[in-house]
């Protein structure tokens, strides 16, 4: 199970301990735990050959400890393989046992705007994956949607130039395009604490695939550590 364990900074009370899990695996809480903060991000979508990828949506959670089982398991969910028609492969969901799950990036939550829409703003510690961006049927290239939490959108090439759109990033960044020319000029989707979308091409083989999703568990001993770390977050106590 791929787990980074990285010590906080704190003073007085023992110091949290956060894992970043990109593997599926089962995660065991400390005995000593007072609150556990699950911040969740899904796979991002491919890209295709009309648009780029959907992120990831991220999902953040604040618990009394008390609420958890000593054992959760954790599912990580991968980003959309690479695409070669108009048809994007799904990112798949990352889950907390029961608890939490984030949405992979998923062509259902998608809809075609003039360009990638922007994904800013939580809502209730919920954040939706930046939109991919959308050619439709024409020539003009798009860029993808940001995100605050989840990740960013892919970069969208005009289908008129035989082009694949970058994939949706997921917690790790989307793929761009590949085997034709990177259009730099077309940003992907960025993200301010998750992956970015893919880069778009032109006369590519194939759309970028979609960034891996993660699952990052920070554990307290105090609770105003904990309360200060909380951000937007709610607080679930049972």
């Amino acid at each position: 199970m791929g787990i980074s364990i990285i010590p906080l900074p704190t003073s007085g009370a023992a110091a949290p301990t956060q894992q970043l899990i990109t593997n599926s695996g089962t995660w065991t809480k400390p005995a000593d735990a007072v609150a556990v903060l699950v911040e969740c991000w899904g796979g991002g979508q491919s890209g295709t050959t009309i648009r780029g990828g959907k992120g990831g949506n991220c999902r953040r959670s604040l618990f009394v400890a008390s609420a958890i089982m000593t054992s959760v398991t954790v599912t990580v969910g991968a980003g959309g393989a690479a695409s070669t028609t108009s048809t994007g492969n799904d990112g798949s969901d990352t889950t907390f046992g029961n608890y939490l799950t984030a949405r992979g990036g998923k062509s259902t939550d998608m809809v075609p705007p003039a360009t990638g829409d922007d994904y800013l703003w939580p809502r209730d510690g919920d954040y939706e994956g930046g939109e991919g961006g959308y050619a439709g049927s024409g020539n003009t290239n798009q860029p993808g949607g940001r995100s605050t939490w989840g990740g960013g959108g892919g970069a969208s090439v005009g289908s008129g130039t035989s082009g694949k759109g970058g994939g949706g990033g997921g917690y790790f960044n989307g793929s761009d395009a590949s085997g034709g020319t990177i259009i730099s000029s077309i940003p992907p989707g960025q993200s301010a604490y998750a992956g970015s979308g893919g880069y778009c091409a032109s006369s590519a083989t194939a759309s970028g695939a979609g960034g891996n999703g993660a699952c990052r568990v920070t554990v307290f001993y105090d609770w105003a550590q904990a309360l200060a770390a909380k951000g937007d977050a709610p607080l679930i106590a049972a």
